[in-house]
């Protein structure tokens, strides 16, 4: 038996549950409060060890008696989506209590949460009741912002708080499905922010593109087609056998494919040349990452900066900004005065203000955490990220390539392993990424494998890791032709991979690459 809790700590959990009642994310009869509330009055009834799948599925999700948890995985779809809000809310919002459910279990705990002047050794009643000083990253995040850029402090907190752009395309859903399964598609759509998606049944407003759902004719297969809703071409279109549920891991490719960050929605928005100006600048972003220039980097930047400096009120503007800024930081090309990183802390902190639930926001946060060398913070962003973006590919490989920089090879590999599941295309930067992480654990035949995939004259790094590749392979020619290019743009090699914050032992088996060069360079 648990030891009971006093009144004063169900005062204080009632409390707290009526603040997350007052959310639109957990509103009163919303799934995830109901969830919520029901492991919580058993919890604090004393009734916690009776908390089971079964019981959430019949008491609270209305499944029939016969209800099976190993057939039926509502319970937890439900479950990890409430960990995900409340880790979200609790991310976005300081409150004195907070509460967990660790995964594998349905208990939840409660976390009296330190202010500074509080003692963390104070009496901790039955071992259940115990308090904890969170060191989170948005008080550092605050910390380092009071020296950031006068003009855009100015900028970003004159904005009409209210005013949204039109930043990406708008994708109409439509089909046969249930209504529980029809939510489950819109609530994976959610996490694909660089796409707007409305419910046909509640929205007649004018979309970009239609995603509909069609079952067969034979009443056992369902299609899924995204369709250009001015011309009505198919952009794309998949069958799935019977019972999306049963075919679960094709479908989330799908999904992921058509509706992730460059997938083929947007190569077919950013093809047609449909876009608002928002969505130009990062447009414009992406094309600067693709084609690292001086000229490429001064045109996107002039861009969203233009974009804020008439008002526009955007998520996308700020996390793109904060991106730009952190490669003046990381690739020198810093031309305004004070220093880049403190302006891309600013933007990705207004990112996030104006749209917490965005995985982007929290991706641009993390790139500039890991820059300042703010390791466990930068973690923490992308945890986020991901947790917002699950089927989201290039997220997964973005984080997963700054896992490799600080020596999480392990977890850097098996979330390459995820991304390239959900986005098989070739992305560089995550190609980059398991270069390194094969250097890294000492596979120099591995690295040597995907580094033909990288391309990006104009990028150091990308050059460095080709002359790597070419070396171990024993083409010394062509290796020694991209190892000048490097040192003409990076005469400090070493200096290149500690400014970009790379672990100790990471930047030592690299330069034992480079010294095989340079050798080779001498000797000739």
């Amino acid at each position: 038996m648990k030891t009971p809790f006093s009144d004063e700590q169900r005062a204080a959990i009632a409390e707290h549950l009526a603040t997350l009642r007052s959310t639109k994310e957990f509103a009163e009869g919303s799934r995830k409060y109901r969830i919520l509330e029901y492991l919580v009055t058993a919890e604090t009834e004393g009734n916690g060890d009776r908390l089971k799948a079964y019981a959430i599925g019949v008491d609270v999700l209305d499944r029939r008696a016969d209800f099976d948890p190993s057939e039926d995985s509502i319970v937890r779809v439900e479950m990890a989506r409430l960990r995900t809000a409340l880790s979200i809310f609790y991310h976005t919002h300081q409150t004195g209590l907070r509460i967990e459910i660790p995964k594998g279990t349905y208990r939840p705990e409660f976390n009296e949460i330190c202010t500074l002047d509080e003692s963390v050794s104070k009496t901790e009643e039955g071992g259940r009741w115990h308090r904890l000083c969170l060191r989170a990253y948005l008080v550092c995040s605050a910390v380092l912002i009071v020296g950031s850029f006068t003009f855009l402090m100015t900028h970003f907190r004159s904005m009409d708080t209210q005013r949204i752009v039109p930043d990406r395309p708008v994708v109409r859903v439509s089909g046969e499905f249930s209504t529980e399964d029809m939510s489950e598609v819109l609530e994976t759509l959610s996490g694909f922010k660089n796409i707007h998606t409305i419910l046909e049944k509640y929205s007649k407003d004018e979309a970009d593109y239609r995603l509909v759902f069609l079952m067969g004719d034979n009443g056992t297969t369902i299609q899924g087609k995204v369709i250009h809703s001015l011309s009505g071409q198919v952009v794309s279109s998949s069958v799935f056998g019977p019972g999306h549920h049963d075919n679960e891991g094709d479908f989330e490719k799908w999904l992921s494919s058509v509706a992730q960050l460059n997938g083929l929605i947007e190569k077919d928005y950013m093809r047609r040349g449909e876009f608002s100006p928002v969505f130009r600048c990062r447009y414009l972003t992406e094309t600067y990452f693709g084609n690292q220039t001086d000229a490429a980097h001064s045109e996107a930047r002039d861009c969203l900066l233009d974009q804020i400096g008439k008002g526009e009120r955007s998520a996308t503007l700020f996390a793109n900004l904060a991106l730009i800024y952190r490669e003046e930081y990381s690739d020198k090309r810093n031309v305004m005065p004070g220093d880049p990183l403190f302006r891309a802390m600013e933007a990705a902190r207004t990112a996030i203000d104006i749209d917490p639930f965005d995985a982007n926001n929290h991706y641009a946060l993390m790139t500039v955490l890991f820059a300042m060398g703010s390791v466990p913070e930068a973690v923490n962003a992308g945890n986020i990220a991901v947790k917002l973006a699950p089927l989201d590919g290039s997220i997964l490989g973005g984080f997963a390539s700054r896992l490799v920089s600080v020596g999480h090879y392990a977890d850097a590999l098996e979330m390459f392993e995820r991304s390239m599941e959900l986005n098989p295309g070739q992305l560089n930067w995550r190609n980059y990424g398991v270069f390194l992480a094969q250097i890294g654990v000492g596979n120099r035949a591995g690295a040597a494998e995907i580094s033909p995939t990288l391309e990006g004259a104009n990028n150091p790094l990308l050059l460095a890791a080709t002359a790597i590749g070419l070396n171990i392979v024993g083409r010394r020619e062509e290796a020694q032709a991209r190892y000048e290019q490097l040192l003409e743009q990076e005469p400090d090699v070493r200096e290149m991979y500690e400014r970009r914050k790379y672990e100790a032992g990471l930047v030592t088996a690299l330069m034992a690459e480079i010294q095989r060069l340079e050798d080779t360079r001498v000797s000739h």
